[in-house]
């Protein structure tokens, strides 16, 4: 089972998508050949971003590590089974306008979430 890697930022930019990858890549899982990312169709999650953030060496050095699997354009309503099913503290509102260096809630979310992968 994979695990959840959750980074907050004050914006969702493409720079910021891209730096996030980079660090999943180089910093979390630096000896993996490749990497399966599942991630949502925001406008900025496109490989694209990472020529805007890096020299192009880099970014496809970055991309050519990536697996990438898209979750369905209009899916959203997915998630409603599981929280339903499994009721959390949401993390969101004033969770989402926090630094990038994280927020106490969001870092005991995901520890939780990756300590009990079947949950």
């Amino acid at each position: 089972m994979g695990q959840r890697h959750v980074t907050v930022t004050e914006q969702r930019t493409a720079v910021d998508f891209a730096q996030v990858v980079r660090d999943l890549l180089e910093v979390r899982y630096p000896h993996a050949e490749k990497v399966v990312l599942v991630i949502d169709n925001l406008n900025t999650h496109k490989p694209a971003a990472l020529y805007q953030a890096f020299e192009p060496a880099v970014a496809r050095s970055l991309i050519d590590r990536l697996e990438i699997h898209y979750t369905p354009k209009h899916g959203s309503w997915l998630i409603w089974p599981r929280s339903i099913e499994h009721p959390e503290p949401a993390v969101s509102g004033s969770a989402h306008s926090r630094s990038r260096h994280g927020h106490p809630r969001v870092a005991a979310w995901e520890q939780a979430r990756n300590a009990n992968p079947g949950r």
